[in-house]
């Protein structure tokens, strides 16, 4: 289930998710979806977020992998939605 950024709405949503690498030792994790902007807004007409979710998320990242990780979200031009989290790629063989 989905909770957050599309649970006010019931138009139909696409959620995409997509992992890559992003250069010697690193890697995205986007996750998108459509429609964001009608479901930001909850029964009264207000946002139904604080922001403080993706913001904790970001600076848990900070705080355990410094600069070498970057975490990005906001509104799309389309009135989507968008989080992009590029990390350090640890790759273990074996």
């Amino acid at each position: 289930m989905i909770k957050y950024g599309v649970s006010g709405t019931r138009d139909k949503v696409t959620l995409n998710i997509r992992a890559a690498e992003a250069g010697p030792g690193r890697f995205t994790i986007e996750v998108q979806n459509s429609g964001a902007e009608a479901s930001t807004k909850g029964r009264n007409g207000k946002p139904d977020g604080t922001g403080v979710g993706l913001t904790n998320v970001c600076q848990r990242l900070e705080a355990r992998f410094g600069t070498a990780a970057k975490c990005e979200f906001g509104p799309t031009a389309d009135g989507g939605y968008r989080v992009l989290m590029t990390l350090p790629l640890d790759r273990a063989d074996g």
